[in-house]
């Protein structure tokens, strides 16, 4: 009867262990692709601002505003409610 009792608080602990990893891996991997897309989208801003004081305004516009609009959009996404499948 022990040896049973063993075994399930063995598994016990190894399931704990694996689902405390589990959400860490989640929330690092969530942290990086927030600070990354946003890098990415403000490099595009900076990008399109830089190009729109130079001579190439039309690519420097288009540029900003699909930065802005992409950021816009991911935040706009990120707040909808996940669809549930029937």
């Amino acid at each position: 009867m022990d040896r049973i009792f063993l075994m399930a608080e063995n598994d016990q602990k190894y399931f704990h262990t694996y689902q405390l990893r589990e959400q860490k891996n989640k929330f690092l991997i969530t942290i990086l692709g927030q600070v990354f897309g946003y890098t990415l989208g403000l490099g595009g801003i900076y990008a399109g601002f830089t190009l729109s004081m130079g001579n190439k305004s039309l690519a420097g516009v288009t540029l900003f505003l699909g930065a802005v609009a992409t950021l816009i959009g991911t935040a706009i996404w990120a707040k909808s409610p996940p669809k549930q499948d029937k």
